[in-house]
C-alpha cells in the first residue's frame, strides 16, 4: 500500500495546479491575520481569530472540498481517460487497493493543505509582531481539521467518479459541493449571532461542518488556564463526537467510491 501511495504522489508531482493550490495556501492566511488584527483582535488575539476563520470557518472548510474533488479527477479519471489503467492491472494490482491508495493520497495532501494554511498564518502573526500561544494544541488541531474535512470532502469523490464528465465539470462539482459545506456553516454561525444557538430547533448547529466549527473552539480553549463559560461549554464538543461523524461519512462513502471504481475499472 504504501508503495502505491507514493507511486500517486510522483503522478501528481507534475500537476502545476497543485502547486497553484499550494500557493494559495501560503497566501490566503496573511490578509486574514491582518484582517483579524485591525478588525479588534489586537496584537493579542489576531491570530487566535485568524486560525479559527482559517481553519473552522472560511479558509479549509471551503479549500479541502474543491482540492478533494480536483485530485479525484487527477487521481481515478485521468488514468482511465489515458488508458493506462489496464497496464497497471498486469502488475498486478488489486482494484480495491488502488482505489485506497488514491483516497489516502487525497487524506494526506488535505492535511498538507491544512498545515501549509496554519503554517502560513503562523509566519504572518510572527512577521507582524503579533502574539502566539498554544501552538502545541493548534497544531495538533490543524491536523485533525484536515482529516475531518478529507473525510466530509469523499461524497464529493464520489460523485466526480461517478459522474466522470471530464475535469471542467469536475471542478466545477467540487466548487459547488464545497459551498453547500460553507453555507451550512455560516448558517449555524448567523444562529450563534442571533442569539439562538439554545434553541433546541437549530439544527443548523448539528451539522457536520458546524460541529467542526464548535470543537475547533473547545479543542484549543480547553489547553489554556482560563475556565469556560456556561456558554462556551455548550459550543465545547467531544474530539470522538466529530471524529465519529466524519467516520460515518467515510464508511458510507469508501464502499460507494470501490463499487464505482469497480465497475469502471478498465
Amino acid at each position: 500500500m504504501a508503495e502505491l501511495i507514493l507511486c500517486e504522489f510522483r503522478k501528481l508531482k507534475r500537476r502545476r495546479i497543485l502547486w497553484l493550490v499550494a500557493f494559495a495556501a501560503c497566501l490566503f492566511p496573511v490578509p486574514v491575520v491582518l484582517l483579524s488584527y485591525t478588525s479588534g483582535g489586537g496584537a493579542e488575539g489576531a491570530f487566535e481569530t485568524a486560525s479559527l476563520i482559517l481553519l473552522s470557518w472560511i479558509g479549509v472548510p471551503l479549500m479541502v472540498p474543491f482540492l478533494a474533488g480536483l485530485l479525484a479527477a487527477l487521481l481515478f479519471c485521468t488514468e482511465q481517460d489515458n488508458g493506462t489503467l489496464k497496464n497497471l492491472y498486469t502488475i498486478p494490482v488489486r482494484p480495491a487497493a488502488l482505489a485506497l491508495a488514491k483516497v489516502a493520497v487525497i487524506f494526506l495532501l488535505a492535511v498538507v493543505f491544512t498545515l501549509l494554511t496554519f503554517l502560513a498564518a503562523l509566519a504572518a502573526a510572527v512577521g507582524f509582531g503579533f502574539s502566539v500561544a498554544g501552538l502545541g494544541r493548534k497544531l495538533a488541531a490543524a491536523v485533525l481539521v484536515g482529516l475531518f474535512y478529507a473525510a466530509l470532502s469523499l461524497p464529493a469523490v464520489f460523485l466526480v467518479l461517478w459522474l466522470r464528465r471530464g475535469m471542467l465539470l469536475s471542478v466545477l462539482l467540487s466548487g459547488v459541493y464545497a459551498v453547500v459545506l460553507e453555507t451550512l456553516t455560516w448558517r449555524g454561525v448567523l444562529a450563534i449571532s442571533n442569539g439562538r444557538a439554545f434553541d433546541p430547533a437549530q439544527f443548523s448547529l448539528r451539522v457536520a461542518p458546524m460541529l467542526i466549527f464548535r470543537w475547533y473552539s473547545g479543542f484549543v480553549y480547553a489547553g489554556t488556564d482560563t475556565a469556560m463559560t456556561a456558554q462556551e461549554a455548550f459550543f465545547s464538543v467531544p474530539t470522538w463526537q466529530v471524529a465519529a461523524v466524519c467516520a460515518a461519512v467515510a464508511a458510507l462513502c469508501l464502499p460507494l467510491i470501490l463499487w464505482v471504481w469497480k465497475r469502471r475499472e478498465v
